[in-house]
This record gives structure tokens, sequence and C-alpha cells, in this order.
């Protein structure tokens, strides 16, 4: 019984503890913060260094008239 209770009392009291608990010994999830640190970080030096994606459009038109007629 005594075993029962220490176990009882390291148990988070309610759910939102538990989630806290959860998310800061979970792996993936450290890892996925991280990531979204590191490209937040790249965008922003991205934006900083000038090197933006730049998109450049091209157009033509071409009309002819039959100026010949038919045949």
């Amino acid at each position: 019984m005594k075993v029962l209770g220490s176990v009882l009392r390291e148990l988070p009291s309610n759910p939102e503890e538990a989630l806290k608990i959860a998310s800061r010994h979970n792996t993936k999830i450290q890892i996925a913060r991280i990531d979204e640190t590191i490209a937040k970080k790249s965008i922003k030096e991205s934006r900083r260094s000038g090197f933006l994606p730049k998109l450049d459009l091209v157009g033509k038109t071409e009309y002819n008239d039959n100026v010949s007629g038919p045949i």
C-alpha cells in the first residue's frame, strides 16, 4: 500500500499539469519546437539578406489580319 500511495502522490493533480509534464518530456515535441525556432530565424535572416525570391512576368501578344483575303 505504501508503494501505491507514493505513486499516487507523483501523479499530476489535473489534466493540464499532465499535459505540461508530457510536453516537457516528449522529445518529438521538443524537436518540433526547435525546428520551428530554426525556421523562424532562417526566414528573418533571408529577409535581412535581401535574397528574396523574384518573379518576372513577360507577356507577348500577336495579331495578324488576313489582308490577302480568301483564295
